[in-house]
């Protein structure tokens, strides 16, 4: 079996709480650092991916982009683009790939998700040396005391 899609927000910037908040680096490491050990310590499970490996922005549109007012997918968060996505070669050649220019989020700190174990500059979360020292830890243990696991990070 393998454990998929796991893992918290953690906004990069929120990294000195004193608590450990929803949406704070301890409360995304302490959620991630359990599945893990729940994952190392099962022979059963054979592997886990963490949901996501870096933040990105997020749009309510999902695969019904443009929205034209129908609720999407991530949880009240809007995109506004400079232009609807080109539908030919030379479309594109001349406009370019749509750029999100305005983010109104309703749910999501931002408007983004923050549930990598890396941020936007891809610069590592606590979680993303936690997670490589618990690995690493592991693959010394005698065979039967912790799985073969592989982290797949998506």
């Amino acid at each position: 079996m393998m454990i998929s899609e796991t893992g918290a927000g953690g906004v990069y910037e929120w990294g000195d709480n004193a608590t450990a908040s929803k949406w704070t680096l301890q409360y995304q490491s302490a959620v991630i650092g359990e599945d893990v050990d729940v994952a190392l310590a099962n022979d059963r499970i054979s592997g886990i991916s963490l949901w996501h490996f870096y933040d990105f922005k997020v749009d309510n549109c999902g695969s019904t982009w443009p929205c034209h007012g129908r609720p999407g997918q991530e949880n009240g968060t809007h995109c506004t683009y400079d232009h609807p996505p080109p539908t030919t070669f030379e479309e594109l050649r001349r406009l370019g790939p749509p750029n999100c220019t305005a983010i109104a989020p309703t749910f999501r700190p931002g408007g983004t998700n923050h549930k990598g174990v890396l941020d936007f500059w891809r610069r590592p979360k606590p979680a993303f040396a936690m997670v490589a020292a618990k690995y690493r830890a592991a693959r010394g243990r005698p065979t039967g005391t912790a799985s073969a696991s592989a982290i797949i990070v998506q």
